[in-house]
């Protein structure tokens, strides 16, 4: 497109260029001056048009005199391939010549030549081979106008089909998912070079992340039925045991109680869990900040740590001693590094280890255990509502896999960054990135 609307400029402009002119270019020019002086000296200048065009054809040559007096051109050539005069005239005043390329062919002068005691200048042209587009400009100039409008409108309705075009699959990709098509997606638009390829691509990318957290709600909800039903099924055994042995001695049995309790304090514990994290995706940020000291914050959830390590003969350390403070919500952030905290302690072979570094304007948490780690191709699933291993962490170890998940979205929502490796103590490494207080 750009090509043909150079092609057009170059149609539409005169295009002459001066050159110098060479010795073979002056010695024709010569010749041609002598011809015409021989050809005046017998015929006269009655009639010089007709004399300039018949040595013309004779000499395969263009020749055109200008009349110094009164700047009058005088052709000897058809009137269709006259050039413009402009250039002509800015060489008058030459004491040499010069060539002048033309769009009709190239022209050499100036040269002084006398007709009837007045002072003329002589140009001489090659033969002339003008190109079509140059014929119908000068014999037909309202056909080669229409012309030019026509390729113009046709450069132009391209430039627009090109744009048009792909905000149509992008107009029609919404429409698509606003109508529940969640696979929908942006064809050859998002394969563009330029901005709007770039829009499509970002469309596609958006689609994906619509489609795909589309489809974690529906197995949240499938996962939340059968946890529920798991528990609550034991739960009414147990009643309905507790109901027969009463019913047959008469006494009530203090032994389905403790179990018929904890069932339900499980209920109550996931479903707490599970109102914290619909809480949490369903907020971009924390709504109201607080600062508070992050080293109290920390100390506390390790002592809190330690206390549920004791029971089953493991240690919890710390590694840091730095007063520093960050901006957001104390509770919500309690509740994502203990839910980290806790996990470790459940998994962990003896110890569990705490590191906190402060870099740049960023505050590093890593919490190591010695357990027995988890797959490297699992590492990112283990903070999916839900996820278990099935050979290291079951139910029998406690939790139902929502811990990771919440700590997850909390830290997401305080502009940070948590992520899980196998290196450390030899098991898991949970690194947590929160920005410090501006």
């Amino acid at each position: 497109m750009i090509a043909s609307a150079f092609w057009m400029a170059k149609q539409l402009s005169d295009g002459y260029e001066i050159a110098p002119l060479t010795q073979r270019g002056v010695a024709k020019l010569e010749a041609s001056a002598e011809r015409i002086s021989r050809a005046l000296s017998r015929h006269g200048a009655d009639n010089l048009p007709q004399l300039l065009e018949r040595l013309g054809r004779r000499s395969n040559a263009a020749m055109m005199l200008v009349n110094m007096d009164n700047k009058k051109f005088i052709y000897g050539f058809p009137r269709p391939l006259r050039p413009e005069k402009e250039p002509f005239m800015q060489l008058l005043t030459q004491t040499s010549p010069l060539k002048v390329r033309t769009p009709i062919g190239p022209f050499f002068g100036p040269i002084e030549l006398m007709v009837n005691d007045q002072p003329h200048k002589l140009f001489v042209g090659d033969k002339l081979r003008p190109g079509f587009v140059q014929q119908i400009r000068h014999r037909h100039p309202g056909i080669f106008i229409a012309s030019a409008l026509f390729v113009s409108g046709l450069l132009c309705a391209l430039l627009a089909w090109s744009l048009v075009s792909p905000l149509q699959q992008l107009r029609k990709a919404a429409k698509q998912m606003a109508g529940g098509d969640l696979g929908a997606r942006v064809g050859s638009a998002s394969q563009r070079g330029d901005e709007i390829g770039q829009l499509g691509e970002d469309f596609n990318v958006m689609a994906t992340q619509v489609e795909s957290a589309a489809q974690r709600q529906k197995r949240l909800l499938a996962d939340i039925s059968h946890e529920l039903r798991s528990p609550l099924a034991r739960l009414q055994v147990a009643i309905g045991i507790a109901d027969q042995e009463a019913s047959a001695t008469n006494t009530p049995l203090h032994g389905q109680l403790p179990r018929i309790e904890k069932e339900a304090r499980q209920i109550d514990k996931m479903l707490e869990q599970l109102l914290q994290l619909s809480k949490l995706e369903g907020i971009q940020q924390v709504p109201e900040k607080q600062s508070f000291d992050f080293q109290e914050l920390i100390h506390g959830l390790v002592d809190d740590a330690q206390y549920e390590a004791n029971a089953a003969g493991k240690q919890v350390s710390l590694e840091f001693d730095q007063k520093v403070s960050v901006s957001g919500d104390p509770q919500l952030l309690s509740s994502a590094i203990g839910n980290v905290l806790s996990n470790a302690v459940k998994y962990c072979s003896t110890k569990v280890q705490v590191k906190v570094s402060i870099e740049e304007s960023t505050i590093r948490i890593n919490v190591m255990d010695d357990g027995e780690g988890v797959p490297e191709d699992l590492l990112n699933e283990i903070f999916t509502p839900f996820y278990r291993l099935s050979a290291s962490r079951t139910r029998k170890s406690g939790g139902v896999g929502l811990g990771l998940a919440i700590a997850k979205q909390a830290v997401l929502t305080h502009n940070g960054q948590i992520s899980a490796v196998n290196d450390g103590l030899g098991g898991l490494n949970v690194t947590i990135f929160l920005p410090l207080e501006s």
